[in-house]
């Protein structure tokens, strides 16, 4: 097995944590299970990367984690693309929470992100590490207090190591995948953030051309010139 951000290399951490008797699991369906991976993605920049992940899980039959950040300069939660992929996301059996900033307010991001797919927030996960936690929420967890080993790919790095390598050496196990990294195998940061650019400029071209041949359309039904 050869470590990388690749969807191939996903998929194998995946089948290997089956193999070695692991539940998969989002926060939500965290019970008392002896070997448990707690599966999380924080969507930073793109839900279009975070859907094809969710599809990819689907496939394989596990369900994660998928964290909203309410603030994104690259997407809006609530274009109505966003929305749906979200929809389609939690149809699939994965959980959708909130990537809080605790600049803002937490209450009123968790009512708006709770109206996309018409459920409540079960948990939350911070978007700045180290950043002090806003106030609390009777019932809301916060990844950051589940008492498991946690590891993350953040910045493209995973400080202790691969996930392969943490799998089969601890029982329970957290694990933060960030989606933009994996599906478009990312073979480096500055490459990572050039196919990003890219994506989002070609999901903008598509945009702007529906919205250009709407007014013609509108033009054209009242007999003006556009």
């Amino acid at each position: 097995m050869k470590c990388g951000f690749t969807i191939q290399h996903f998929k194998e951490c995946i089948e290997l944590a089956k193999d070695k008797d692991y539940v998969i699991v989002p926060p939500v369906g965290l019970v008392e299970q002896k070997k448990v991976i707690v599966l999380r993605h924080d969507i930073d920049w793109s839900v279009e990367n975070a859907y094809e992940l969710a599809n990819i899980e689907y496939d394989l039959g596990v369900s994660a984690a998928y964290y909203v950040y309410m603030h994104s300069a690259t997407y809006s939660a609530l274009a109505p693309k966003s929305m749906s992929m979200i929809k389609q996301m939690y149809g699939m059996g994965h959980e959708i929470g909130l990537h809080y900033d605790s600049r803002y307010s937490m209450s009123f991001e968790m009512d708006i992100l709770s109206r996309i797919h018409n459920k409540a927030i079960y948990s939350c996960s911070q978007h700045y590490p180290g950043e002090t936690k806003p106030e609390s929420y009777q019932g809301i967890i916060d990844c950051r207090d589940l008492e498991l080993k946690y590891i993350s790919d953040s910045g493209m790095n995973w400080r202790e190591g691969c996930m392969c390598q943490w799998i089969g050496k601890k029982d329970k196990l957290q694990i933060l995948v960030h989606p933009e990294w994996w599906v478009t195998n990312s073979t480096n940061r500055v490459d990572g953030i050039n196919k990003l650019f890219v994506g989002i400029q070609d999901s903008m071209a598509r945009e702007m051309q529906q919205i250009k041949q709407d007014l013609v359309t509108y033009c054209k039904d009242l007999g003006i010139s556009y």
